[in-house]
């Protein structure tokens, strides 16, 4: 862990507890009375989701039931310590069966402490407090403009810098615990609670999908700075790879089609992209990966991630209805705008929309309907054309019904 490159104190965050019961009553009572005493606390039916929760988020304390029916106690331990140990993250063993070899097993497979049911509640927040007081001293948080080429940031060795913006940097590591090479994108400073929750929405949506075109997250971290993993995508982005010219109308087609794909799978799972744009692109002998959902929103969450008379996203590949709410919901519809508007650029070389300042774009975008393609190039066919316009419609409603019907009807074209 990088301790001499920028790092400064930082007070000790909220502690937060993984509380892991496959009975409601128990974690639910366990919960309640934690959080009065202070403690953030993670809820958990299964060792299953115990497990996925640890992949996405800060845990300080882990409370594990022993006897579940998917994956026992000791089985998510074992899990545990294959990435962690005692030190890293401190485990407590719960459970009815308080015989000697149980609590010796428990012991010796890296558990931290052992407590019986029913839990004698000031004895357990005694133990809490007695193995929390050693970890008060909060990691120091690293200024990334110091990083070079060559540190380790946790488990990972940066070997390149792929890419820098307003929230962070994105370097290509080597993760020295898997053994293997890695995107690791490095967010900067601290962050508001809504940019920490930009953060984590996204995290959270691409780890919820699994498909060929979209980049997968490995692991989110928050010391000594905020950082999720990806797999590296040997590739350029989009637009470097049409090179600023129009690409053959074959090929965008193909690529348009991935895209759409990946856009059906996060949609069918409640996830919109909402900043989709060919820097989001990544394209490699032909196979596309989406990634970047750092503006995503979950669906059916209740949180809410943008505030009145702010515009987050890309202007130029943004819907009418971004600008405008009386147009309706920012939906999948929204995201399809998008993708016409990237398939528009490979069809003829430039966005649908280019005026310069944001005033007029906005005027644009509401207001203004690009040139067919197929007036701008001759060679683009004609249902192409009809396609990518269709996409681009200001009414949502006179889009496609979803991203998969567009790719359906991209794939019935032939040359």
């Amino acid at each position: 862990m990088i301790g001499t490159v920028g790092a400064e104190s930082a007070p000790m965050e909220q502690p937060v507890l993984l509380v892991v019961d496959d009975s409601k009553e128990n974690r639910t009572m366990l919960a309640r009375r934690l959080a009065r005493e202070g403690y953030q606390v993670l809820p958990a039916e299964s060792g299953a989701q115990a497990l996925e929760i640890l992949e996405l988020q800060r845990v300080t304390l882990v409370l594990l039931d022993l006897r579940m029916p998917d994956m026992d106690g000791f089985e998510v331990l074992d899990e545990i310590r294959k990435v962690k140990d005692d030190r890293e993250l401190p485990v407590f063993m719960v459970s009815a069966n308080n015989d000697q070899p149980t609590k010796v097993a428990a012991m010796k497979r890296g558990a931290n402490d052992f407590l019986c049911k029913p839990v004698e509640y000031e004895f357990l927040l005694a133990r809490l407090q007695q193995q929390l007081k050693h970890q008060t001293t909060a990691p120091g948080r690293v200024d990334i403009s110091q990083l070079q080429v060559g540190d380790c940031l946790a488990h990972y060795r940066l070997d390149r810098l792929l890419g820098e913006g307003g929230m962070g940097r994105v370097y290509q590591a080597y993760d020295q615990k898997l053994l293997r090479h890695v995107a690791l994108k490095i967010m900067q400073g601290a962050f508001s609670p809504e940019s920490q929750q930009r953060f984590l929405t996204e995290a959270r949506a691409v780890a919820r999908v699994s498909h060929p075109n979209v980049v997968t997250i490995y692991e989110i971290g928050d010391t000594p700075c905020s950082y999720l993993t990806m797999e590296l995508v040997e590739g350029v982005e989009l637009e470097a790879f049409a090179g600023g010219r129009a690409l053959e109308p074959a090929l965008a087609c193909r690529l348009a089609i991935q895209i759409a794909d990946a856009l059906q799978a996060v949609h069918e799972r409640g996830i919109l992209h909402r900043d989709l744009k060919p820097a989001n692109v990544m394209v490699c002998q032909e196979r596309v990966k989406v990634m970047d959902f750092g503006l995503a929103k979950i669906v059916e969450s209740n949180e809410k991630l943008t505030r009145s008379g702010e515009v987050w996203g890309t202007p130029q590949f943004m819907s009418p209805e971004h600008f405008d709410p009386a147009r309706g919901d920012v939906d999948q519809h929204s995201d399809q705008f998008a993708l016409a508007g990237i398939l528009y650029q490979m069809l003829t070389g430039a966005p649908p929309f280019r005026s310069s300042g944001l005033s007029a774009l906005m005027y644009e975008v509401l207001s203004k309907n690009p040139r067919h393609p197929c007036e701008r190039f001759p060679n683009v066919p004609r249902p192409l054309g009809d396609i990518c316009m269709r996409g681009l419609a200001k009414d949502k409603k006179e889009r496609f019904a979803s991203a998969g019907q567009m790719a359906q009807a991209l794939r019935q074209l032939s040359w």
